[in-house]
Parts: structure tokens; C-alpha cells; sequence
């Protein structure tokens, strides 16, 4: 179940499925703890009219998403033609504190009066943990308030619903009156949603083990009339302020924290909203959505995070919900280029901690800055002996932090960072380089190889370069020419060594033992370029383009992929890779600083007419019927959208 909505506050993210049914449910760090973990593990919602009953995910109801006008929060819409009944979901985490909350409105799409029921159902693994004892109580309070509580030690998640009454005199609320508690995957239980289908909640009041929870409201509809719910889960890592977060958002608190929450994202997207205005209509709001896709995956510690979508967990044994210094480059350059400050400093932050005393980054991170797992090893066999990392994760990571210094020419930038992330990296860089003046042999930025590739080369040159620059601006002159000699002697070495004058294309890499891979990777190309390890003007940039072209046949279908004959997630042996949304941008980004601006909307357009109604992008595309494979939405996907735009922007205003 792809993810047509991702909502966020940095703490709380949840990602509803194409049922707009929650099915990824991560706190108390974004990306970290997903308490909805695995295909069948996510909230149900129903309705009984009469006797039918139809849960949204049945396959008879009709579908559309889409976010709020520039706000993380997103409308959705179920019609279920048989029942003549419309659910309407508007839904958004809270901006300040952690309460996940929809507004439903159900409405009777008949000519003639109903007698309707609606069930919401929620489950927990908390803690990401199946067969461990989650607890389910319900809570009647003195006051004739109701809710229902989940949790497992001090984390604690509130659910609370009302249906709203509005007259011209006054508006009232009136809580749930069904409930019932129980255990799902355990001794023969499939949940307690199956007690919802006969319409009569069973009422029980506890449960522990594997638990779920069911309420329901009874209620009568006029022809085309409506009823208006709101509904609610309180998340803390306290009881206590699951209490007081449940009472915040009872009664008028839900609209006043709907309308806070929007206007705190307008005011974030000021300045992006600036920007977007110098684009063309019909990108203007899928810039926008990508740009808060970003955001929704930044973790409060500052790690932006490559997707919260655990849908690959159904194909593969891990998920996306982890920052790779690598996706991060991209995640945060565009982010710098629209002038946000905060999220980049603590990005910073998050890398001056994580930076290990050789200073070189390691394969990938928890959002909470630990080490993730990694498929790296530390030898290649026998008795050799390497780094089991990525040379381009920590130098991207020395090349951003440059442009985040010439954005905004702030000395605190380099008194900050200069001593404890820029000289560590930039020493660590130059004697990581062998005898050849080229990257020692290291894991390629796809993940898959260990050779030293034109692409990490690329960031390697260019991070020093920057390097040099940052030690000229504060006077560290041994520092400055020590980087700066080491960036032209790699330079060098590659214009000599990495040009394969066979295919006019540069080689992928060179393996341990010195022989050269001349497979075709479009990271080759775009490393070569877009870090300037060969300059605009050279040739040979410009005949390895066509090389790329033909060999992908781009003319015809737009799409690249990431390299010939790749198999992540090749579903047909017809096909010799899968597309990326990446590396097709990475070829509209060229077009631009060609100038061939028409040959660079055709593409940005192509990948526009990809996306789903709320922007989402995959992080591939099946050459097949060109439908999202793997993770829905990948963060890099959406921050290349980002970028190409912005190129498409610098390029007109460099221009007029």
C-alpha cells in the first residue's frame, strides 16, 4: 500500500495508504518507531447502513487526495456508489504538539432518510514490536468524557472522537457511543474490527498482548445531509501529557489547532512561496508539495530521512526510514537555495555529532543519530582491510556545508563548523586519495560495488575545492593550499583516467586491481557535471551526454535508469532497468545549463505527469505502464523535483 499522504511535525509522522487509512505511524522520532509496522497492520474505518457494511478498503469505494492550498494537510475523499455514501477525511498532525487528528464528514448521498453507522478502528505494535504485551483500556471520565488508551510502559497514545452539532445558536459535541477493545494476531484473533460488521460493539473494556480497538457512533442522516466527526490520537512518552494533549483537542481545541497548524505552515513557506511565484503555473504547486514532502521527512534532530514508507518492507528486510549522508546532500541543497537556515544548521549539528574521530561518515544513520545497519563489509576477502563506506556521503556532506556558507556569508557558520566538520573531513579526504590521485576503492553511491567511480571522485573534487575556499576565508593558508593542490592533482587524474574514448562516456569506476568498468552509469555523467570534475565546456562532457541518451534510448521514452542492466526491483527480464525520477531530472538539469529550456520542460513534464494528485513521487517508475515501484514518496525524488525547478528559475533570471 503505497502512501498517497504523508503528514509530519518532525516528531509524528503518519502515512495513510491509498484508503486514506493510516498504515505508517512513526513516534516519537520521525522515521523511527513505526507502531503500524507491516502490510496488515494498519486502521480500518467502516460504515453499516442497514444491513451493509463496507470498510473503505473493500474495493467499493472511489478515491481522491490531495493537500490543503500550501499546508501539510491533506483532503480525502471515499464515494462508495453502492451505498450512496461519501466520506470526506480532512486530516494533519499537530504543528506544536504531537496529536494526529482528522476531521470526517459523512454524508448521504440518497434521496431519502438514513439510519448509518461509523466504526474507526486503530492498532498498535508499539515500539515497532509484535508478541509483546501492548495494553488497551477504555476511559470514562467523571465528566461523561470517553477515550480510549494504548500503550506500553511511558508510551501512550489517546484516541477520542465527537461528532460536531452546529446550529446558528451554538455548536456542541458529543462523544463515541460504541467501543470495544481486544487482541488481534494472537490466539486465533483477527482483531477486533470483525466485532464491528454486525453493527454492536461488543463493549469489552481491557485487553493486553497484541491489541486493537474499535469505537463506533450511531447517527440518522436526511436526504444529502452531512455529519461532522473530529477524532483524534494523542501520542506522548507520558501518560500524563497524553492526557493533557487528549483535552487540548476536545471540542472547539480541534478547529482552533486545525487553523494554528495551517498558518504554521504558510509562515514556514514564505519564502518558498516567493520563489515559486517566478515559475510557471503548472509547476507551482507540485513544487510546493515536493518542498513540504522534504520537510515532513526532516527528524527534529536534523537528519532528513530517505522515506518513511514501509511498503518495501513487503519485497525486501529492511525500509528506507534512514538518513544516508548521501540522500541528505540532496535533501538540503535545495532547502539552502531557497534560504531556510534552520533546517541545514541542524543538519550540521546532526553530522558534527555523528562524525567518527577519522573523521569520515559511516554508511547510514537513525534519525536519532545512531548507527544504522549496513551491508558494507570491512574486507573484501582474505586478509584485505577497508572503511566500510561511501568516500561520496562524507564529502557531499563538506560540499554542502560550503554552500550553505556562501548563501548566507555568516562567520558563526565557520566558527561553528570549520574546526570540528570542515578540516576533519578535508584532511580525511586527501588521504583517502591512492597513489593515482583518484578516491581509494570504496562502496559506489548505488550501494552495490566497491571500486573508486567517476561519480564519488566528482563530490571528492569538489568538496576539497570548496574546502579551500572556506580556509582561505579564515586565513588558514596551509589549509587552503594542502586542499586546493589535492583537488587539482584528482581533477587531473580523472581527466586522464576516466574518460573511456571507446564508448565516449566516462567509466564507471576502476576496481582494486586497477581494471576500468566501462558500464554505463548515469551517475557518471551527472557527477562529472554537476560538481565540475570536467568543465562545461569540454567536449567530452558533451559527447557522453549523447553517449547516455542513445545508449537509454531517452529520445523515445524520457525516463533513464540508474545504470545498464540493474536489477533492484526489475520485475520483467523485457526490460533492462527500471526508471528513476532522479536520473531523469539529472538530464533536465543538463538541458538547462545548455539552455535547451524546451527539451527541459518536456522531461520536468514527463516526471510531473508521474506524480500522484498530492505530489508524491517513487523512487522508480515500471518501464511497463510507468507506475511507482519501491517507496512512495522518496525524499531525494522530491528534492530533485525541487532542483530542477530552481535551475529552471536561475537560468531565466540569469538570462532577462
Amino acid at each position: 500500500m503505497a502512501k498517497t499522504v504523508i503528514l509530519s511535525n518532525g516528531n509524528l509522522n503518519i502515512g495513510l495508504n491509498e484508503f486514506g487509512l493510516v498504515s505508517d505511524f512513526y513516534f516519537p522520532d520521525n522515521g523511527y518507531e513505526n507502531h503500524t509496522l507491516g502490510r496488515d497492520l494498519f486502521h480500518h474505518v467502516g460504515v453499516k447502513i442497514g444491513n451493509e457494511f463496507s470498510w473503505l478498503h473493500s474495493g467499493d469505494w472511489r478515491f481522491s487526495a490531495e493537500y490543503l492550498e500550501n499546508a501539510l494537510i491533506s483532503k480525502t475523499t471515499a464515494k462508495n456508489h453502492n451505498l450512496q455514501i461519501q466520506i470526506e477525511f480532512t486530516d494533519f498532525v499537530v504543528s506544536n504538539f504531537d496529536v494526529f487528528a482528522r476531521k470526517i464528514k459523512v454524508k448521504n448521498l440518497a434521496n431519502y432518510p438514513r439510519e448509518v453507522q461509523l466504526f474507526l478502528h486503530q492498532n498498535f505494535a508499539i515500539n515497532s514490536s509484535f508478541h509483546l504485551a501492548d495494553t488497551v483500556q477504555f476511559l470514562p471520565f467523571e465528566n461523561g468524557e470517553k477515550a480510549i488508551l494504548h500503550y506500553r510502559g511511558k508510551r501512550a497514545f489517546i484516541i477520542a472522537a465527537q461528532r460536531v452539532f452546529k446550529n446558528s445558536q451554538q455548536t456542541a459535541f458529543e462523544d463515541f457511543n460504541q467501543h470495544t477493545v481486544g487482541l488481534f494476531g494472537i490466539e486465533n484473533k483477527l482483531g477486533s474490527w470483525v466485532d464491528a460488521e454486525d453493527g454492536i460493539l461488543s463493549g469489552s473494556n481491557v485487553e493486553h498482548g497484541q491489541t486493537d480497538s474499535v469505537i463506533g457512533f450511531d447517527f440518522s442522516l436526511g436526504v444529502f445531509e452531512s455529519a461532522v466527526f473530529q477524532y483524534s490520537i494523542s501520542c506522548a512518552d507520558s501518560h500524563e501529557l497524553a492526557r493533557t494533549n487528549f483535552q487540548k483537542m476536545r471540542n472547539f481545541g480541534f478547529s482552533k489547532f486545525l487553523t494554528e497548524t495551517q498558518k504554521s505552515w504558510q509562515k514556514w513557506l514564505s519564502p518558498a512561496l516567493r520563489v515559486a511565484k517566478k515559475l510557471e503555473p503548472k509547476y507551482q504547486k507540485s513544487f510546493i508539495q515536493s518542498l513540504m514532502l522534504v520537510k515532513s521527512h526532516l527528524a527534529k534532530t536534523g537528519a532528513p530521512i530517505a522515506s518513511n514508507d514501509s511498503e518495501m518492507l513487503n519485497h525486501a528486510r529492511d525500509d528506507y526510514s534512514y538518513c544516508w549522508p548521501r540522500d541528505a546532500l540532496f535533501a538540503i541543497w535545495p532547502l539552502i537555495r531557497l534560504g531556510y537556515r534552520e533546517e541545514p544548521q541542524k543538519f550540521f549539528e546532526f553530522c558534527k555529532k555523528s562524525l567518527t574521530s577519522g573523521g569520515f561518515m559511516m554508511h547510514k544513520y537513525l534519525p536519532n543519530g545512531e548507527l544504522g545497519p549496513s551491508w558494507h563489509p570491512y574486507s573484501q576477502g582474505g586478509d584485505s582491510r577497508n572503511l566500510p563506506i561511501q568516500i561520496d556521503e562524507t564529502a557531499g556532506i563538506l560540499f554542502l556545508l560550503a554552500q550553505y556558507y556562501k548563501k548566507f556569508r555568516e562567520d558563526s557558520i565557520l566558527v561553528e563548523f570549520y574546526d570540528d566538520l570542515v578540516k576533519p573531513i578535508a584532511d580525511f579526504l586527501v588521504d583517502f586519495c591512492d597513489e593515482n590521485n583518484l578516491p581509494k576503492p570504496n562502496y559506489e553511491l548505488w550501494e552495490m560495488d566497491f571500486l573508486s567511480t567517476t561519480y564519488s571522485t566528482s563530490v571528492v573534487f569538489a568538496a576539497l575545492f570548496a574546502a579551500s575556499n572556506l580556509a582561505q576565508i579564515t586565513n588558514r593558508a596551509h589549509d587552503a593550499k594542502k586542499w586546493r593542490e589535492k583537488a587539482f592533482e584528482i581533477r587531473t587524474a580523472a581527466q586522464k583516467e576516466l574518460f573511456n574514448p571507446e564508448t565516449n562516456y566516462f567509466y564507471r569506476g576502476v576496481w582494486p586491481g586497477g581494471n576500468k568498468d566501462s558500464k554505463i552509469d548515469s551517475s557518471s555523467f551527472y557527477g562529472a557535471f554537476m560538481f565540475n570534475l570536467f568543465d562545461f565546456k569540454n567536449e567530452k562532457l558533451h559527447s557522453a551526454f549523447e553517449t547516455l541518451e542513445n545508449r537509454f534510448d531517452a529520445h523515445q521514452q524520457i525516463g533513464l535508469p540508474r545504470f545498464e542492466n540493474d536489477v533492484y526491483y526489475r520485475f520483467s527480464d523485457d526490460y533492462e532497468a527500471n526508471i528513476w525520477p532522479i536520473t531523469t531530472l539529472w538530464r533536465a538539469e543538463f538541458y538547462i545549463a545548455r539552455g535547451d529550456i524546451l527539451k527541459a520542460k518536456e522531461i520536468i513534464d514527463w516526471v510531473l505527469a508521474r506524480q500522484i494528485s498530492t505530489g508524491i513521487l517513487p523512487e522508480q517508475i515500471d518501464p511497463r505502464d510507468l507506475k511507482h515501484l519501491s517507496v512512495a514518496p522518496l525524499t531525494w525524488s522530491q528534492a530533485e523535483y525541487i532542483s530542477a525547478l530552481l535551475d529552471l528559475i536561475a537560468f531565466v533570471e540569469e538570462k532577462a
